[in-house]
C-alpha cells in the first residue's frame, strides 16, 4: 500500500512493528540458543563437579556482560569450585595428618593396653607379695612378742636370782663372821689347854714332891716307934693322895692332849672353812656378778625384743598402708586399662573415620 492516508500510515505501523518483531523474535532466539548453550556447559560443568573433577573451570569472557544473571552464577559457580576446591585440599591435608594422627593413637593406646595389662599382672603380683610379707611380718610380731614376754620372764628370773645372790652373799658373810669367831675361840681354848697343861704339870710336880714328902714321913715315922704310928698314917693318907692326885693329872693331860688335838683338829678345820667361807664368799660375789651382767643383757635383749616388737608393728602397719596403696593403684590401673581400651576402641573408629574421609577426598582431582 503506496497512500499517504490514514491506511498508508496504518500500513507503516503495521511494517515497523513486524519489523521490530522480527528483532525481538531474532533477539529471543539467538538469547534461547545463547542460553541453551550456557545451561548446557552449566550442565557439563555441574557434572564434571559432581563426578569429582574439581579441575574444571566456566568460560565467562563471551558472556553479554558483567550483569548478566548467568555470567554472574558462572562466576559464583567457579569461586564456588574454587572454595570447595580449597576445602578439599585443606579436607584431604587434615584427612592424611588425622589418619597419621590416629594411627599413631592407635598405635600409642594398643601399646598403653598391652603396657596396663602388664602393669595390672605386675601389679596383682605385688599385691600377692605384699599379702605375704605383711602375713610373715605379722608371724615375725608374734614371734617377737613371745621372746619379749619370755625376755621380760628371764628378766625377773634374773632379778629374783640377783635378791638371792645378795642373800647367799650375807649368809656367807655371816657364816665366815661366825667362823672367825669359832677361830678366836678355839685359839683361846687351845691357849686355856695349854694352860691347863702347864697347871697340871705343876700340880703334877707338887704330887710328886708330895709323894716325896710321904715316903720321907714314913721312914721319919718308922724311926720315931710308937710316937710316930699317927703320922705314918697321916703321911700314908698324903701319899695315897698324891698317887690319886698323880692318877688324875695323867688322867686330866691324856683328856687335855685328845682336847688339844681335836682343838688343833677343830682349828685346821676351821682354818679350811674359812678358806672355803673365802672362797665362797668370792665365787658367790662373781656369781652375782656374772648374773649381774646376764641381768643387764637380758634387760638390753628385752628392750631391744619390746623394740623389734614395735618395729614389726609398724612394719605390719606399713605393710597394710602398701597393701591398701596397692589395691587402690590396682583400681586405678583397671579404671585406666578400662580407659586405655575406650580409647583403643575410638582410635580404632577415629582411624576408620580417618581412611574413609581419605578414600572420600581422593574421588575428586584437585
Amino acid at each position: 500500500v503506496d497512500q499517504r492516508n490514514e491506511i498508508g500510515q496504518l500500513q507503516d505501523a503495521f511494517a515497523r512493528m513486524a519489523g521490530q518483531l522480527r528483532e525481538i523474535l531474532e533477539s529471543e532466539r539467538n538469547q534461547r540458543e545463547h542460553l541453551e548453550q550456557t545451561v548446557a556447559e552449566y550442565m557439563e560443568f555441574v557434572g564434571n563437579i559432581a563426578a569429582g573433577n574439581l579441575t574444571t573451570r566456566l568460560s565467562t569472557n563471551g558472556s553479554n556482560g558483567s550483569e548478566d544473571p548467568l555470567t554472574v552464577l558462572g562466576h559464583n559457580l567457579n569461586n564456588m569450585v574454587d572454595n570447595l576446591r580449597d576445602m578439599t585440599v585443606r579436607t584431604k591435608e587434615a584427612a592424611t595428618a588425622l589418619s597419621s594422627q590416629s594411627a599413631e593413637i592407635l598405635a600409642t593406646t594398643t601399646q598403653q593396653a598391652s603396657g596396663a595389662t602388664e602393669q595390672s599382672a605386675a601389679i596383682s603380683q605385688a599385691t600377692t607379695t605384699v599379702d605375704e610379707i605383711k602375713t610373715i611380718a605379722e608371724q615375725s610380731v608374734s614371734r617377737s612378742q613371745t621372746v619379749a614376754d619370755m625376755a621380760q620372764r628371764t628378766v625377773e628370773v634374773s632379778r629374783a636370782g640377783q635378791e638371792l645372790v645378795q642373800e647367799t652373799v650375807s649368809g656367807m658373810s655371816q657364816i665366815k663372821t661366825r667362823v672367825d669367831v669359832i677361830e678366836e675361840n678355839i685359839l683361846a681354848l687351845s691357849e686355856r689347854t695349854n694352860q691347863i697343861g702347864e697347871i697340871i704339870d705343876t700340880v703334877n710336880q707338887i704330887a710328886s714332891q708330895s709323894n716325896m714328902l710321904a715316903l720321907n714321913a714314913a721312914v721319919e715315922a718308922a724311926r720315931a716307934g710308937e710316937q710316930g704310928k699317927g703320922f705314918a698314917v697321916v703321911a700314908e693318907e698324903v701319899r695315897d693322895l698324891a698317887e690319886r692326885s698323880t692318877q688324875a693329872t695323867a688322867q686330866v693331860k691324856a683328856i687335855l692332849s685328845d682336847i688339844q688335838k681335836a682343838t688343833n683338829a677343830t682349828g685346821m678345820a676351821t682354818e679350811e672353812g674359812k678358806m672355803g667361807v673365802d672362797a665362797g664368799v668370792q665365787l658367790v660375789g662373781q656369781m652375782g656378778q656374772a648374773l649381774s651382767q646376764l641381768a643387764q643383757a637380758i634387760d638390753e635383749s628385752a628392750q631391744s625384743a619390746v623394740q623389734m616388737v614395735a618395729g614389726g608393728q609398724q612394719q605390719t602397719s606399713g605393710m597394710e598402708q602398701i597393701a591398701l596403696a596397692m589395691q587402690n593403684i590396682n583400681q586405678v590401673t583397671v579404671q585406666s586399662m578400662a580407659s586405655t581400651r575406650q580409647a583403643e576402641k575410638s582410635a580404632q573408629e577415629l582411624n576408620g573415620l580417618a581412611m574413609s574421609l581419605t578414600e572420600t577426598v581422593e574421588q575428586y582431582r584437585l
